[in-house]
């Protein structure tokens, strides 16, 4: 990923949720693996160095693949700072696994499963996010196991 963020920090025990690397035996890829999540964060540069925030301002969608084992609703929340002294501003979208990402239970347990949800699904609640300065994002589910 060349645009990647410089310096990113999954937090882990921000919720208390215990989650760990884990790598899959028929393909030998590494995913995060939390068996009782609660929520978790990422930092993408833990540092907050500003002009390190990612630039999502050409992005239309959020994509993400997700592997459970329960029918469940989770939610992201996105956070936008302009670091050095801009406004922050956050919000969550409930995100189930459906056709277009759509608010819902997971429909495919026991495998994995993609999400595409606009980012307008954001912006719509929350005018004021600023995708060119994305600093966080926060994973939450208070239901069951992902």
């Amino acid at each position: 990923y060349p645009d990647a963020p410089p310096n990113p920090a999954w937090y882990l025990d921000w919720g208390g949720g215990g989650g760990s690397d884990f790598t899959i035996p028929e393909t030998g890829a590494t995913v995060l693996n939390y068996p009782n999540l609660n929520w978790v964060g990422v930092a993408f540069d833990q540092s907050y160095v500003p002009g390190n925030e990612v630039d999502a301002s050409s992005a239309t969608h959020f994509h993400a693949d997700i592997w459970s084992t329960a029918n469940q609703l989770a939610e992201i929340k996105l956070i936008t700072e302009e670091l050095g002294g801009g406004p922050k501003f956050e919000q969550a979208v409930p995100i189930g696994i459906t056709t277009g990402g759509d608010p819902g239970a997971l429909t495919n347990q026991y495998t994995w499963n993609s999400v595409d949800v606009p980012l307008t699904a954001w912006t719509d609640l929350q005018p004021s996010l600023d995708f060119s300065h994305l600093i966080q994002m926060i994973w939450a589910n208070n239901q069951s196991s992902t």
